[in-house]
Order: structure tokens, then C-alpha cells, then sequence
């Protein structure tokens, strides 16, 4: 590909992500009905379809043209109630200790820096749409789910540390066997925030999840996570435990049927990138 054909798709592109913009009074409308909604009953979530995994992985400009058409899809989208145990860990069916060392490779991967910088640039996009609102999002293998509640202004928004969280639920037969995903989500909220919802999707189990992270003054960061689910057999894992950012750190697990099931975490901590 020469030059002039570089220049081509780059016109082509911007012209695509002019015409994917929504217009001022179509924002206007779905952040008022978001906002509505949220004042209603802030326990409330949106779930829209996710983009492919390779979409999140391109450069910034077509990220904030994917935001603006995430923001377009909120207008299509329901608000569903959910009666979710707010109270995190209560009902656990296991605290996590520390496991033994394991020689089978690990189902899940660190927040690469490409990753935080496009989740803080999306987060960004929906604070400048919802006006300083706490929002948080979370994206499984076939949904992304919008969620947040009306408490501060955007200067309290703004001094709130923003946190990643990525969860993973594998399952294996033997010790010596690989790691299979049965469900994930990646969660971006504030700090001290609880995010809550379900996922009934044909890609993944259904699952209610439920998470809260708290950054501690010697960098580590507490989180809660609360995870139910139904494969065919319903069950729940819990976790209490405090993670260092970038790191990955096996979590609590079960036997159901000689079938192990284990939860993985790994945290980072999202700011501005640097230019």
C-alpha cells in the first residue's frame, strides 16, 4: 500500500466516524433518560452488544468513534431491574487462601498499556456525556454493560482513583490439566464503588456478578468480588482479597463433580496517559 492509499483510508475512516456520530439532541435525550433511569433506581444496568475483542485493540481516534457508537446504542437498549444482594461476600461459599503453586499456565492476562490507556479514554468519553456522573462499565465475551449513580460532582469524579479490574472463571478435570474459561469481565469503576449485574448471554453462563475494589494508602487495592452462575449447575464463588496492581493472583475455588472451578483476578489502575 502506497502513500496516496494511506491518505484514502485515513479520509475514509474519519468520513465513517462523522457519520457514526450521533447528533447533539439524540446525546442530549439518551443522557437524560440514562440519568432518569439511574435516579429511579441506581441498581439498574445497560446491556449492550460488545464490540469484537481485535476493535478494542485499535488506535485512540477509532476508539472514541467506537464510544460514540456505544452512546448511540443506549437509545435501543432496555433498563431492567435487578434484585442483586447488595451486601458483597455475604453468602460465600469460599474465602480465598493463599493456593499452592500450580505449573499450569494461569487463564488470564495482565492490562496490557494499550488497554488502560483506551479503558481510561472510553471512561473519559461517558464522564463528559453523563456530566461527572460515577459511571462504570464492564465488558464479558458478548456484552458491554453501562452503570453508575448521580452521588458527586465531576470535580469529585475527576480526584477518584479509577480502577481495572479483570475476572476470570476457569474450570479443569485434573491438576495437570489447562485452564478453560467459563466466564470473564473486565470492570472499570471508582474506587470504593460497587458495581453490580447480570449477564445472560449464549456465549457465557448466566451469571450475577458483583464487585468492589478500595485503593489502600500502601498501593494495594482490596477487592470483593461475588460471582453465581448457572452452566447447567449453579454455583458461587467469593473472594476477599487484597491485589497489586499488575499482577495476577489465583482466587477461591471448588469441586463440583471433580471439576475444578477457580476464580483469577488481576488489577490495574487506570490515569490519564501521558503525551
Amino acid at each position: 500500500m502506497n502513500e496516496n492509499q494511506v491518505d484514502d483510508v485515513d479520509v475514509l475512516l474519519n468520513q465513517w466516524a462523522e457519520l457514526q456520530q450521533p447528533s447533539a439532541e439524540h446525546l442530549e435525550a439518551v443522557r437524560q433518560r440514562i440519568e432518569d433511569a439511574l435516579k429511579n433506581d441506581p441498581a439498574h444496568a445497560i446491556v449492550l452488544p460488545a464490540a469484537e475483542p481485535s476493535r478494542w485493540r485499535s488506535a485512540a481516534p477509532l476508539l472514541l468513534a467506537t464510544a460514540a457508537a456505544l452512546v448511540a446504542l443506549i437509545s435501543a437498549a432496555v433498563w431492567i431491574g435487578r434484585d442483586i444482594d447488595s451486601n458483597v461476600g455475604s453468602n460465600r461459599t469460599k474465602i480465598a487462601a493463599a493456593p499452592e503453586t500450580d505449573s499450569i499456565a494461569e487463564p488470564i492476562e495482565r492490562f496490557s498499556d494499550e488497554q488502560r490507556e483506551q479503558k481510561w479514554i472510553l471512561l473519559c468519553e461517558l464522564d463528559r456525556l453523563f456530566d461527572g456522573k460515577r459511571v462504570w462499565f464492564a465488558e464479558t465475551e458478548s456484552d458491554v454493560v453501562l452503570g453508575g449513580d448521580d452521588r458527586p460532582l465531576a470535580s469529585d469524579v475527576a480526584a477518584e482513583t479509577t480502577v481495572a479490574m479483570r475476572m476470570v472463571l476457569a474450570k479443569r478435570t485434573s491438576a495437570t490439566n489447562p485452564w478453560e474459561r467459563v466466564w470473564a469481565a473486565d470492570v472499570i469503576s471508582r474506587s470504593d464503588q460497587v458495581v453490580r449485574f447480570l449477564t445472560d448471554d449464549p456465549q457465557q453462563p448466566t451469571a450475577s456478578f458483583t464487585a468492589w475494589a478500595h485503593l489502600l494508602p500502601d498501593g494495594l487495592v482490596a477487592c470483593d468480588v461475588d460471582l453465581k452462575w448457572d452452566n447447567g449447575i449453579s454455583a458461587q464463588l467469593s473472594d476477599s482479597l487484597l491485589l497489586s496492581p499488575n499482577d495476577t493472583t489465583p482466587g477461591a475455588s471448588l469441586s463440583i463433580d471433580g471439576v475444578e472451578y477457580r476464580l483469577f483476578h488481576a488489577v490495574s489502575l487506570l490515569k490519564e496517559p501521558q503525551t
